[in-house]
């Protein structure tokens, strides 16, 4: 028991060293991804059709992709050719931040633009609680 009562402060010093900085990285990536994805979800509203093609490749390719291979990637491939971003291989955490922050723009992408292009849909349940019909919704569209 007594080797328990040594050992558990050097654990739990330990585990709150890890929890604090993947909360910092939790926070970093939300506050650098939210702002990413706000500006991909206008993008892929635009009437420019090649940045709302371009947009929804990149969504694709990163959604469609598991998160453990474009780690890997981002990674280790710039340290195969020219290493543009020395970044990435000197300091971990900003690297992570910078990485996680690209990877999970998409994801905010699909929640952000939920609000802004389904504006209808949203208008439509108050019209079904309210049980109005479908010219009345009209209608409350146009006063909305």
């Amino acid at each position: 028991m007594s080797q328990f009562a040594e050992q558990f402060p050097i654990v739990f010093n330990a585990l709150n060293v890890g929890f604090l900085q993947t909360f910092k990285l939790f926070i970093f990536t939300l506050v650098g991804s939210i702002p990413l994805g706000l500006l991909m979800s206008f993008g892929s509203m635009s009437k420019f059709k090649p940045l709302r093609v371009l947009i929804k490749v990149l969504v694709w390719i990163v959604r469609g992709s598991p998160l453990m291979i474009q780690l890997l990637i981002i990674f280790y491939f710039p340290g195969l050719f020219v290493l543009p971003f020395p970044f990435l291989l000197l300091c971990p955490f900003p690297s992570c931040r910078f990485v996680l922050s690209l990877l999970f723009s998409p994801s905010f992408h699909f929640l952000l633009l939920r609000p802004f292009s389904s504006y209808c849909f949203v208008l439509s349940l108050p019209a079904f609680l309210l049980r109005l019909l479908p010219s009345r919704t009209k209608t409350l569209n146009v006063i909305m």
